[in-house]
Protein backbone atom coordinates (compact mmCIF):
# COMPACT_ATOMS: atom_id res chain seq x y z
CA UNK A 1 0.00 0.00 0.00
CA UNK A 2 2.97 2.21 1.04
CA UNK A 3 4.63 2.09 -1.66
CA UNK A 4 1.93 2.13 -4.61
CA UNK A 5 1.51 5.82 -2.73
CA UNK A 6 4.42 6.78 -3.39
CA UNK A 7 4.71 5.77 -6.79
CA UNK A 8 1.86 7.71 -7.79
CA UNK A 9 3.15 10.88 -5.83
CA UNK A 10 5.72 10.04 -8.20
CA UNK A 11 4.22 9.72 -11.11
CA UNK A 12 1.98 13.32 -10.31
CA UNK A 13 5.55 15.11 -9.93
CA UNK A 14 7.87 13.46 -12.88
CA UNK A 15 4.68 14.19 -14.98
CA UNK A 16 4.23 17.63 -13.92
CA UNK A 17 0.38 17.26 -13.14
CA UNK A 18 -1.58 19.61 -10.83
CA UNK A 19 -4.23 20.66 -9.50
CA UNK A 20 -5.73 23.67 -10.17
CA UNK A 21 -5.71 26.49 -7.80
CA UNK A 22 -8.40 29.04 -8.26
CA UNK A 23 -7.07 32.74 -8.78
CA UNK A 24 -7.27 35.14 -5.88
CA UNK A 25 -10.20 37.03 -6.48
CA UNK A 26 -10.02 40.67 -7.72
CA UNK A 27 -10.15 43.25 -4.98
CA UNK A 28 -13.71 44.94 -5.65
CA UNK A 29 -12.21 48.40 -4.86
CA UNK A 30 -9.29 48.04 -7.45
CA UNK A 31 -11.45 47.11 -9.60
CA UNK A 32 -13.97 50.26 -9.26
CA UNK A 33 -10.93 52.39 -9.24
CA UNK A 34 -9.88 51.00 -12.90
CA UNK A 35 -13.06 51.42 -14.17
CA UNK A 36 -12.73 55.23 -13.28
CA UNK A 37 -10.65 55.31 -16.32
CA UNK A 38 -12.63 53.65 -18.57
CA UNK A 39 -13.48 55.27 -21.77
CA UNK A 40 -17.32 54.75 -21.42
CA UNK A 41 -18.75 57.45 -19.65
CA UNK A 42 -21.41 55.10 -17.86
CA UNK A 43 -18.83 53.01 -16.57
CA UNK A 44 -16.90 55.24 -14.83
CA UNK A 45 -20.11 56.98 -13.46
CA UNK A 46 -21.41 53.63 -12.45
CA UNK A 47 -17.69 53.25 -10.92
CA UNK A 48 -18.05 56.33 -8.99
CA UNK A 49 -21.69 55.73 -7.51
CA UNK A 50 -20.65 52.80 -5.90
CA UNK A 51 -17.24 53.84 -4.38
CA UNK A 52 -19.23 56.57 -2.34
CA UNK A 53 -21.42 53.76 -1.11
CA UNK A 54 -18.54 52.41 0.19
CA UNK A 55 -16.72 52.69 3.60
CA UNK A 56 -13.18 53.25 4.86
CA UNK A 57 -11.57 53.53 1.34
CA UNK A 58 -10.13 56.42 1.39
CA UNK A 59 -6.60 55.40 1.86
CA UNK A 60 -7.13 53.16 -1.42
CA UNK A 61 -8.17 55.99 -3.06
CA UNK A 62 -5.21 58.22 -2.19
CA UNK A 63 -2.93 55.66 -2.80
CA UNK A 64 -4.50 55.81 -6.85
CA UNK A 65 -3.74 59.54 -7.02
CA UNK A 66 -0.54 58.81 -8.27
CA UNK A 67 -2.00 56.83 -11.06
CA UNK A 68 -0.41 57.60 -14.14
CA UNK A 69 -3.79 57.74 -15.95
CA UNK A 70 -4.80 61.33 -15.68
CA UNK A 71 -8.21 60.13 -15.81
CA UNK A 72 -8.28 58.07 -12.63
CA UNK A 73 -6.43 60.45 -10.45
CA UNK A 74 -8.62 63.20 -11.41
CA UNK A 75 -11.82 61.03 -10.69
CA UNK A 76 -10.40 59.81 -7.54
CA UNK A 77 -9.59 63.49 -6.25
CA UNK A 78 -13.19 64.58 -6.79
CA UNK A 79 -14.22 61.11 -4.72
CA UNK A 80 -12.08 62.48 -1.86
CA UNK A 81 -13.41 65.73 -1.73
CA UNK A 82 -16.55 64.56 -1.66
CA UNK A 83 -15.87 62.06 1.09
CA UNK A 84 -14.02 65.18 2.94
CA UNK A 85 -17.18 67.29 2.18
CA UNK A 86 -19.60 64.67 3.75
CA UNK A 87 -17.64 64.12 6.57
CA UNK A 88 -17.31 67.82 7.42
CA UNK A 89 -21.14 68.43 6.86
CA UNK A 90 -21.77 65.45 9.36
CA UNK A 91 -18.85 66.49 12.32
CA UNK A 92 -20.45 70.61 11.52
CA UNK A 93 -24.58 69.04 12.92
CA UNK A 94 -22.41 66.78 15.87
CA UNK A 95 -21.14 70.45 17.06
CA UNK A 96 -24.18 71.75 17.01
CA UNK A 97 -25.93 69.47 18.90
CA UNK A 98 -23.00 68.83 21.32
CA UNK A 99 -23.47 73.13 22.19
CA UNK A 100 -27.36 72.18 22.55
CA UNK A 101 -26.30 69.21 25.41
CA UNK A 102 -23.87 71.26 27.30
CA UNK A 103 -21.17 68.58 26.32
CA UNK A 104 -18.10 70.73 26.12
CA UNK A 105 -15.68 67.82 26.48
CA UNK A 106 -16.69 66.89 23.56
CA UNK A 107 -17.38 69.81 21.67
CA UNK A 108 -13.83 70.81 22.29
CA UNK A 109 -12.32 67.65 20.87
CA UNK A 110 -14.38 67.56 17.61
CA UNK A 111 -13.11 71.67 17.30
CA UNK A 112 -9.54 70.59 18.13
CA UNK A 113 -9.81 67.86 15.09
CA UNK A 114 -11.98 70.16 12.80
CA UNK A 115 -11.34 69.51 9.24
CA UNK A 116 -13.15 72.57 7.83
CA UNK A 117 -12.49 76.28 7.67
CA UNK A 118 -10.54 77.65 10.45
CA UNK A 119 -13.37 80.41 10.71
CA UNK A 120 -16.33 78.45 9.88
CA UNK A 121 -19.39 80.25 11.48
CA UNK A 122 -21.48 76.76 12.91
CA UNK A 123 -18.34 75.78 14.90
CA UNK A 124 -17.94 79.30 16.76
CA UNK A 125 -21.51 79.59 17.02
CA UNK A 126 -21.68 76.27 18.86
CA UNK A 127 -18.29 77.80 21.07
CA UNK A 128 -20.60 81.05 21.63
CA UNK A 129 -24.02 79.24 22.71
CA UNK A 130 -22.03 76.70 24.83
CA UNK A 131 -20.77 79.37 26.77
CA UNK A 132 -24.39 80.83 27.36
CA UNK A 133 -25.95 77.39 28.20
CA UNK A 134 -23.03 77.16 30.55
CA UNK A 135 -23.86 81.15 32.02
CA UNK A 136 -27.16 80.08 32.06
CA UNK A 137 -26.89 76.72 34.20
CA UNK A 138 -24.43 78.36 36.94
CA UNK A 139 -27.01 81.15 37.57
CA UNK A 140 -30.44 78.85 37.63
CA UNK A 141 -27.69 75.26 39.45
CA UNK A 142 -25.31 77.18 41.24
CA UNK A 143 -25.64 80.78 41.38
CA UNK A 144 -22.03 81.37 42.28
CA UNK A 145 -21.86 84.03 40.29
CA UNK A 146 -22.77 87.47 40.84
CA UNK A 147 -24.92 89.48 38.30
CA UNK A 148 -22.53 92.15 38.39
CA UNK A 149 -19.54 89.60 38.01
CA UNK A 150 -21.11 88.83 34.92
CA UNK A 151 -21.28 91.83 33.54
CA UNK A 152 -17.86 92.69 34.21
CA UNK A 153 -16.20 89.65 32.57
CA UNK A 154 -17.51 91.86 29.25
CA UNK A 155 -18.87 88.95 27.54
CA UNK A 156 -18.89 88.68 23.76
CA UNK A 157 -22.39 88.98 22.34
CA UNK A 158 -24.59 85.70 21.56
CA UNK A 159 -24.53 85.92 17.71
CA UNK A 160 -21.69 85.10 15.83
CA UNK A 161 -22.58 87.70 13.07
CA UNK A 162 -22.65 90.15 15.58
CA UNK A 163 -19.02 88.89 17.12
CA UNK A 164 -17.56 89.51 14.17
CA UNK A 165 -18.98 92.99 13.51
CA UNK A 166 -18.35 94.31 17.03
CA UNK A 167 -14.97 92.72 17.20
CA UNK A 168 -11.91 92.39 14.57
CA UNK A 169 -11.05 89.09 15.14
CA UNK A 170 -7.78 87.54 13.89
CA UNK A 171 -8.03 83.76 13.39
CA UNK A 172 -4.91 81.52 14.39
CA UNK A 173 -4.77 79.04 12.22
CA UNK A 174 -4.50 75.20 14.16
CA UNK A 175 -0.93 73.66 13.25
CA UNK A 176 1.08 70.96 16.26
CA UNK A 177 -0.25 69.98 19.40
CA UNK A 178 1.10 73.18 21.39
CA UNK A 179 -0.29 76.19 19.35
CA UNK A 180 1.02 79.82 21.25
CA UNK A 181 -0.51 82.84 20.22
CA UNK A 182 2.43 85.84 20.20
CA UNK A 183 1.82 89.17 21.34
CA UNK A 184 0.58 91.51 18.42
CA UNK A 185 2.94 94.22 16.99
CA UNK A 186 1.37 96.98 19.18
CA UNK A 187 2.57 95.76 22.14
CA UNK A 188 0.10 94.74 25.12
CA UNK A 189 -1.85 98.06 24.45
CA UNK A 190 -3.08 96.47 20.97
CA UNK A 191 -3.30 92.98 22.74
CA UNK A 192 -6.07 94.47 25.11
CA UNK A 193 -8.38 95.14 21.78
CA UNK A 194 -7.40 92.10 20.28
CA UNK A 195 -9.31 89.06 19.84
CA UNK A 196 -8.61 85.42 18.35
CA UNK A 197 -10.23 82.57 17.33
CA UNK A 198 -8.10 79.69 18.86
CA UNK A 199 -8.68 76.11 18.77
CA UNK A 200 -6.39 72.92 18.97
CA UNK A 201 -4.95 70.59 21.48
CA UNK A 202 -3.05 72.42 24.06
CA UNK A 203 -3.18 76.70 23.34
CA UNK A 204 -0.84 78.95 24.92
CA UNK A 205 -1.54 82.56 24.79
CA UNK A 206 1.71 84.96 24.99
CA UNK A 207 -0.41 88.19 25.04
CA UNK A 208 -3.51 89.24 26.89
CA UNK A 209 -6.93 89.19 25.30
CA UNK A 210 -10.33 90.15 25.67
CA UNK A 211 -13.16 88.46 24.11
CA UNK A 212 -11.14 85.91 22.72
CA UNK A 213 -13.25 82.37 21.84
CA UNK A 214 -10.88 79.22 22.13
CA UNK A 215 -11.79 75.46 21.59
CA UNK A 216 -8.88 73.25 23.51
CA UNK A 217 -9.07 69.64 24.26
CA UNK A 218 -6.70 69.54 26.67
CA UNK A 219 -4.96 72.69 28.40
CA UNK A 220 -5.47 76.89 27.68
CA UNK A 221 -2.76 78.79 29.32
CA UNK A 222 -3.04 82.89 28.97
CA UNK A 223 -2.40 86.24 30.37
CA UNK A 224 -4.90 88.36 30.63
CA UNK A 225 -7.16 89.48 33.64
CA UNK A 226 -10.68 88.85 31.15
CA UNK A 227 -9.65 84.96 29.98
CA UNK A 228 -11.72 84.08 26.59
CA UNK A 229 -14.90 82.05 26.18
CA UNK A 230 -12.87 79.27 26.47
CA UNK A 231 -13.70 75.57 26.52
CA UNK A 232 -11.22 73.36 28.27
Amino acid sequence: MGCRFIAILFFFVLTGIHFAVAPPAANPVEKLIGQLGSDNFADREEAARQLLRMKGIEPALRKALDSPDREIASQVQSLLDTFRSQRISQMREQITADARAGAAEMLAERLACWEGPDDDRACWQAVLDLGYFLIAHEKKTFKRVKPTELRDLLLPPPEYTEYLRQRLATVVPRHGSILKVPEPPGGVETARSTSYLVRGERIVFETPTTGSLVAASEQVNFNSSRPPVSLK
